[in-house]
């Protein structure tokens, strides 16, 4: 068998190589040829730094939140949010995105912590871009007490013979080529975090439509 521990580790190490290499490399270019490089050349590389620095934070929150292991121990401090606002300031950040992400439906405000909100919609979001088809859309609706915000894209969807383990730590659905070695952590911390905040994230797949959908309280 497997140990998990260094699964995790190997995914961990593979995953962090390329982000760390490309804010290493930028940043030498920066710094060796800054005045010889046109403005624009300087913001991509700019641009670049950012975005790699970004990934890594998300890669190293999800670490985080699997290294405590007991939900007790996780920070949660719930308010009202406003999911279309924070799925929008999300988005904007997320330059993988195909095209302009389109934000469809209506939702109330929300109880939930706002950094583990986004964090959940980041992962979700990515692993939309990740493995999902040319069109990613986000769905918001309102239910009795409760808000539903759902990451949808026309892709293939999961495997049938892991739709029932894709939340399981160190579980990974998908091995697409081109695509960086996935930790297999991001669906397992979603739902952690939002059964800690009194919801849920599920998965639907239903007329070529694949949908993660996050559930909480409304405000």
């Amino acid at each position: 068998l497997v140990d998990p521990r260094n699964q995790v580790l190997a995914a961990a190490s593979h995953e962090v190589r390329r982000p760390i290499a490309t804010v290493v490399s930028a940043a030498a270019t920066l710094e060796g040829r800054m005045a010889e490089l046109s403005s624009e050349n300087r913001k991509v590389l700019v641009d670049l730094i950012r975005k790699n620095s970004q990934e890594l934070t998300a890669i190293v929150d999800d670490l985080l939140v699997a290294a405590r292991g007991d939900s007790a121990t996780e920070s949660i401090d719930t308010q009202p949010v406003d999911p279309a606002s924070e799925v929008a300031a999300l988005a904007a950040t997320l330059e993988d995105l195909p095209g302009e992400m389109a934000v469809k439906g209506h939702a109330s405000l929300a109880m939930a912590d706002p950094t583990r909100f986004r964090q959940i919609m980041r992962n979700l979001l990515t692993n939309a871009t990740r493995y999902g088809g040319d069109s990613i859309w986000v769905e918001l609706e309102d239910g009795p007490a409760s808000v539903a915000i759902s990451v949808c894209d026309n892709g293939s969807g999961v495997p049938d013979e892991l739709a029932k383990k894709i939340f399981e730590p160190y579980v990974s659905a998908h091995d697409k080529s081109g695509q960086p070695q996935a930790l297999g952590l991001g669906l397992a911390i979603s739902r952690r975090l939002a059964r800690l905040m009194a919801g849920d994230v599920t998965y639907a797949r239903a007329d070529g439509v694949t949908k993660f959908t996050l559930t909480l309280a409304k405000a």
